[in-house]
């Protein structure tokens, strides 16, 4: 699993964990959205705690 910052038509950015499976990007995970610098580093954090959450749920 990846974290993945996209671009949103509100000028937003989103922050979403994504896996790659059968050729394409799947959204597991849309952790939110930013609109400054301090919100979308939080962000990161969370989704960053969230796939390791994950990660240990799978093994």
């Amino acid at each position: 699993m990846k974290i993945r910052v996209v671009n949103t038509a509100s000028k937003a950015n989103a922050v979403q964990v994504v896996r790659y499976q059968n050729g394409k990007w799947m959204i597991v995970q849309h952790i939110g959205s930013s609109h400054n610098d301090a919100e979308l580093e939080a962000l990161i954090v969370v989704a960053e705690e969230w796939t390791k959450d994950c990660k240990k749920q799978l093994s």
